[in-house]
């Protein structure tokens, strides 16, 4: 992936199943279970993301597209050195997947930051 790429798109559902099932009826996404609340999608050969399930729909929205950065760690103070606010810190997504964190940007909308290495 090359920094400045959307690499994931997140969608929040408060119905997993229904969401995941229209989703597929609807679009032809293909689905795997990364856990009993996130399901991976599958879109087309370039697009994909994750079904997440919430008690609640957020406010802010309930997509949240991802951009690759080379280094989570480093892009969260630029962000903000840039005029963003972080609205979650850098974490390790587990199995192998790398790192995300999650900034908002000059006028209010949510961005995700990924990268394979912290």
């Amino acid at each position: 992936m090359k920094q400045g790429e959307i690499v994931h798109t997140e969608i929040a559902t408060t119905d997993l199943a229904r969401s995941r099932e229209f989703l597929s009826a609807m679009f032809g996404w293909t689905f795997q279970e990364f856990g009993p609340t996130y399901h991976v999608w599958r879109g087309g050969e370039n697009s994909g993301g994750g079904l997440m399930l919430v008690s609640q729909a957020p406010a802010d929205g309930a997509v949240l597209p991802y951009v690759a950065v080379d280094s989570v760690e480093a892009a969260l103070p630029r962000a903000t050195a840039l005029g963003g606010t972080v609205t979650m810190p850098r974490e390790e997504i587990g199995a192998g997947m790398g790192f995300c964190a999650a900034i908002r940007i000059p006028g209010g909308a949510r961005l995700g930051l990924w990268a394979r290495q912290a």
